[in-house]
């Protein structure tokens, strides 16, 4: 039996709270386990499980102090930024090992050793062990902070409006793209649709949707690893590897547009009706 609007809201509000706590105190780990951890793997889902806090309290948004909002914000950008630089070279040193050879060719490129970082090797962009401390202790202030989180009472149709939003952010960056697909435009999209899809998890109960999303928010995120590659290839690289990553980018980008109409066929109106019926059927933390 569905659940009644006024026993929804609380539950709804502990789960969404419970979630929050789990992620971030995962998090923690991910960081205790470094560096001798597989390094490339835990970074990665640290990095991961900032975007689902990022997600999860923008739906929380009309119900934050902005202060408070502010504050953890600020903190979930310091541990995401943290390794930044060093996945996008792991990340490049990966793709650009494949196209050498895809190319058949032997070709070093400043900046980009050959092969990749074996598996759990410590690279020299990793925070030293000082700047590691730090960064712990950050991640132990906001899991603090989370959990003496106050949020004023919200319904369930408050947090579908701030889902059904972003969804409609997410259109816009669709449109915006389609008619004019710069690697700027496409970067900018891929983040309302990882947020779409992060959400999802939490309040739809679609498995067609969340796979399209899914799916949307990752080979935006190939295009853009790939655009990287491209410009630095440009400067340093053969003719041949340039016309590769080309065709490569050409033959995504066709396949994201396919995916982006099947995603956005429903207005955010009638997503925002849909994900209000899920709601009253029950909520699923599926993404912790």
């Amino acid at each position: 039996m569905a659940s009644s609007p006024s026993s929804l809201e609380p539950l709804l509000l502990r789960k969404i709270r419970s979630t929050l706590l789990s992620i971030s105190r995962q998090a923690e780990r991910d960081l205790e386990l470094l560096p001798s951890d597989d390094v490339q793997r835990r970074i990665h889902t640290l990095r991961v499980r900032m975007k689902k806090l990022r997600a999860i309290l923008r739906l929380l948004k009309p119900g934050l102090p902005p202060a408070t909002l502010h504050a953890i914000r600020r903190r979930l950008r310091i541990l995401k930024q943290a390794f930044s630089r060093n996945r996008d070279q792991h990340v490049l040193q990966s793709l650009a090992a494949k196209f050498q050879v895809k190319c058949s060719t032997t070709c070093h490129l400043p900046g980009i050793q050959f092969p990749a970082p074996q598996k759990g090797r410590r690279s020299a962009d990793l925070p030293t062990r000082t700047e590691l401390l730090r960064l712990k202790a950050t991640a132990q202030d906001l899991t603090h902070r989370l959990e003496i989180l106050t949020i004023r009472p919200m319904d369930g149709h408050e947090i579908a409006k701030a889902y059904a939003s972003r969804y409609a952010t997410a259109l816009q960056g669709f449109r915006r793209s389609r008619k004019k697909p710069t690697p700027e435009r496409l970067h900018r999209w891929r983040s309302p649709v990882k947020d779409h899809y992060l959400q999802s998890l939490l309040l739809l109960h679609d498995r067609r949707h969340l796979k399209l999303s899914r799916r949307l928010g990752s080979w935006l995120g190939q295009m853009h690893d790939l655009s990287l590659l491209h410009a630095y290839c440009q400067q340093h690289a053969p003719v041949a590897w340039v016309r590769t990553i080309r065709r490569r980018m050409k033959n995504l980008l066709a396949r994201i547009f396919r995916k982006a109409r099947r995603l956005f066929e429903l207005s955010p109106s009638k997503l925002l009706r849909r994900v209000t019926t899920s709601l009253h059927a029950g909520l699923s933390p599926t993404m912790a």
